[in-house]
C-alpha cells in the first residue's frame, strides 16, 4: 500500500518552502500559522471511524493520530494563510481593530459536537462551524472580505487538483471514506465534504494572524 497521505504532505511541503523562500516579509506569518495549525492534526481522533478509516499506509504516532496529520496541518496552515499575498504580491491583509475573540466563534461552535445534541457527522460540524465563524469575521472586515474569499477559492483549487489525481490513482483513498455517513453529493467523484472543508478552513484561517496582530498593535 502506498503512503498516499505522505504524498499529499510532500506536495504542500514544497509549496510551503517556496512561499517561505520568496517572501521573507511573510515568514513570521507563515511560521506562526503553521505552528498554530499543526496541533489540529490531533483532531484526526474525531474523524476516525465516522468520517473515514484510512486504508493506506500511514505513520502512527499514537492511537489514530498519524505523523502525516500533524505535518499536513502544519504546511497547510502556512500555505492557505499566505497564498493570496504570495500570488498577488501583496502585504498582509488590512484589518481594522476588531475584537480577536471573533476568531473563537468557530471553535466554540464546534465544541457543541461533544455534547452529542445532534446526530451529525463530525465533518459537518466542522464545516458548519467554520462557515459561521467566517461569516462574522467577513462581516466586520468588509473592505478585505473579497480578498479573503478569493484566497479561499484559490486554496480550494490548490487542494482539489492533487486530491483529484490521488483519488483516481489510488483506490485505497476512496475506500477509506464512510460514505454511509456523508451527504452522498460528489464533486469530480470526491465527496463534497472535502471541498467544503478546505474552502471553509481557508476562509476562516487566512485573516487570523492579522486580526490578532493588528488588535494588539500599538497605535
Amino acid at each position: 500500500m502506498a503512503y498516499i497521505y505522505l504524498i499529499g504532505v510532500g506536495f504542500y511541503a514544497l509549496i510551503w518552502v517556496l512561499f517561505f523562500s520568496i517572501r521573507k516579509d511573510l515568514r513570521r506569518k507563515i511560521i506562526f500559522m503553521s505552528l498554530f495549525a499543526a496541533p489540529l492534526g490531533i483532531s484526526e481522533l474525531l474523524f476516525i471511524p465516522t468520517y473515514w478509516i484510512p486504508q493506506f499506509q500511514t505513520i502512527h504516532l499514537f492511537k489514530e493520530v498519524f505523523l502525516e496529520s500533524i505535518l499536513f496541518c502544519f504546511f497547510l496552515g502556512g500555505v492557505v494563510s499566505t497564498i493570496y499575498q504570495v500570488l498577488f504580491n501583496e502585504k498582509l491583509f488590512e484589518t481594522k481593530k476588531i475584537n480577536p475573540l471573533l476568531t473563537l466563534i468557530a471553535p466554540t461552535l464546534f465544541s457543541i459536537y461533544f455534547l452529542k445534541i445532534f446526530d451529525i457527522n463530525v465533518m459537518h460540524y466542522a464545516v458548519t462551524s467554520m462557515f459561521i465563524g467566517s461569516f462574522f469575521i467577513l462581516y466586520y472586515l468588509k473592505k478585505t472580505s473579497k480578498k479573503i474569499i478569493y484566497s479561499a477559492i484559490i486554496s480550494t483549487f490548490l487542494y482539489f487538483v492533487p486530491y483529484f489525481i490521488l483519488w483516481h490513482s489510488f483506490p485505497e483513498l476512496s475506500a477509506s471514506y464512510q460514505f454511509q455517513n456523508l451527504s452522498g453529493i460528489f464533486f469530480g467523484g470526491i465527496p463534497i465534504e472535502e471541498v467544503l472543508w478546505i474552502f471553509s478552513f481557508s476562509l476562516y484561517w487566512a485573516p487570523i494572524y492579522e486580526i490578532w496582530k493588528n488588535y494588539f498593535k500599538k497605535s
